[in-house]
């Protein structure tokens, strides 16, 4: 197995390629936008419309890992200082998972592993872009046992702030796939057989997937777009008298943020009106369109 080094200089053209083509996207819209493609340019309509096609063009953190992992004929090495600078101060959203404490990572041959080095007590912490994201180690409970865990928090447009928590080995396969759900054709990229991620909420779950699809081809008006997370055996912990709850193991995740250089977001003069921008960066109403491919439920069965 060939082995390569990831340097800054690969980390930052990727990137910089990502964040080409959606600058090249949204300047696309835009001018179908003012054109009136959309319907009158300034009503509710054509800005909707315009923010749809948007977000089924966009591209974000899960075409960055796909990228990398999905290399051919070699597997890339990496360490906390080879994407610190990219990761912290040249892209916004290039990743949600943590690269502070990263002791060695791979990626390539369709998977990634990341090794962290962290200890009791151990705090940090980095900007992303205008939001805190916070480190910690804690002690967590997994199957009666306690176990060293890194705990990453960071702004989530679902649930206001999501925990998840990593184990000191985080590694997953990534694959990708066109295939055609009802009658529309989507490209599927997948996180499958992950181990090493948790989530905290009303109890700790393992993560062991994720999903994203977009809608691709000459006819997409970016009907279909979403993200989902796979939780098997999911359920609550509520209070003593209540009984447990068992959910479904996929659930509907946060839709990836697109990649930009943090640049390129300082400055406000860029955006469209119809891109409702918040003050972090982010965009707003930012959530799924359209029904989640029906192949899911092969790939993540309920448990």
């Amino acid at each position: 197995m060939p082995l390569a080094r990831l340097t800054p200089a690969d980390v930052e053209s990727v990137g910089s390629r990502i964040h080409a083509k959606n600058v090249e996207t949204l300047r696309e819209i835009d001018r179908l936008y003012s054109e009136g493609r959309f319907g009158e340019a300034g009503t509710e309509e054509a800005r909707g419309e315009a923010l749809r096609r948007f977000k089924g063009r966009a591209l974000n953190s899960m075409d960055y890992i796909s990228r990398l992992a999905r290399v051919e004929g070699k597997v890339y090495t990496f360490q906390e200082g080879d994407i610190a600078e990219a990761f912290q101060h040249r892209f916004a959203n290039p990743g949600v998972y943590p690269f502070l404490t990263l002791r060695m990572g791979r990626a390539g041959l369709g998977g990634f592993c990341l090794q962290y080095d962290y200890s009791e007590g151990y705090r940090g912490s980095y900007d992303l872009f205008a939001e805190k994201v916070t480190l910690t180690s804690e002690e967590v409970r997994l199957d009666d046992a306690r176990t060293l865990m890194l705990k990453f928090v960071y702004p989530s447009g679902l649930h206001s702030t999501l925990e998840l928590l990593y184990e000191s080995s985080y590694c997953g396969q990534v694959f990708y796939r066109e295939i055609v759900d009802r009658g529309d054709s989507l490209e599927l990229i997948t996180v499958e057989s992950m181990e090493g991620c948790f989530v905290r909420k009303a109890g700790v779950h393992k993560v062991s997937g994720f999903a994203f699809w977009r809608e691709i081809g000459s006819k997409a008006v970016g009907a279909r777009v979403g993200a989902m997370a796979y939780l098997p055996a999911i359920h609550l912990r509520l209070p003593f008298f209540l009984p447990d709850i068992g959910l479904q193991d996929l659930r509907e995740f946060d839709l990836p943020q697109p990649v930009w250089e943090q640049s390129f977001l300082r400055r406000t003069d860029r955006w469209p009106e119809w891109l409702p921008m918040r003050g972090s960066g982010g965009i707003a109403n930012w959530s799924a369109e359209g029904p989640p491919p029906e192949i899911l439920d092969t790939l993540f069965p309920d448990l």
